[in-house]
């Protein structure tokens, strides 16, 4: 087999493992960056222009994947929010990796937030999805206009989430990133009924 039959027949086996249709680019989007930062790094989660350390600490407390950078993930959806209270915070994410989709949900409980303190996970989900629940909520994310934001125009902010927006939307599609800060509600609604009644951003 010559080299290019090689890459074609390992470029099909690729595609096999990952979501059932192929990922293109998106054009309003950033680049995945093909390979991650220290796990300690600010920029682990979100890249430069999208940096949220607050929400960083989340997920790295759920030792959730990055979706802006590496090849763990090839396909993702995550929803991080804090409730208007500002007592708790949820993180809710969809992701492809090897093994299939995923979904998992995380609830804490927030303490002093703005001064770097602890966030207790106080109820978890995790479950498996099928392709078909998969592609539902990628439907939703072109519907609701997502890909359609200039991503040199996101909210930006450092560590004091009392400033900032409350709730963050990442999506990965191939090597196409975005974060936003103004998804819309029916964005946030689906990822919540995906997850069930066990974790909501209400006490």
């Amino acid at each position: 087999m010559n080299s290019r039959a090689s890459a074609i027949a390992g470029a099909l086996l690729l595609l096999a493992g990952c979501s059932r249709e192929s990922l293109p680019e998106v054009a309003n989007s950033l680049h995945v960056r093909p390979t991650c930062p220290s796990r300690d790094e600010r920029t682990y989660y979100f890249p430069e222009a999208a940096f949220d350390i607050y929400y960083s600490r989340l997920l790295r407390r759920l030792d959730a994947p990055s979706l802006s950078c590496g090849t763990a993930v090839d396909e993702g959806y995550r929803l991080s929010r804090l409730s208007q209270s500002r007592e708790l915070a949820v993180v809710i994410q969809v992701v492809h990796e090897r093994s299939g989709w995923t979904l998992d949900g995380a609830k804490y409980a927030v303490r002093e937030y703005s001064r770097g303190g602890t966030d207790r996970i106080t109820n978890r989900v995790r479950k498996r999805l099928t392709n078909d629940d998969a592609a539902a909520l990628r439907d939703a994310f072109i519907s609701a206009g997502f890909w359609r934001a200039d991503p040199a125009r996101l909210v930006t902010y450092g560590g004091d989430v009392q400033d900032g927006p409350v709730a963050t939307i990442e999506a990965r599609r191939g090597t196409s990133y975005l974060a936003r800060d103004d998804a819309s509600v029916s964005l946030e609604s689906r990822f919540f009924d995906m997850v069930g009644p066990d974790i909501s951003d209400t006490p």
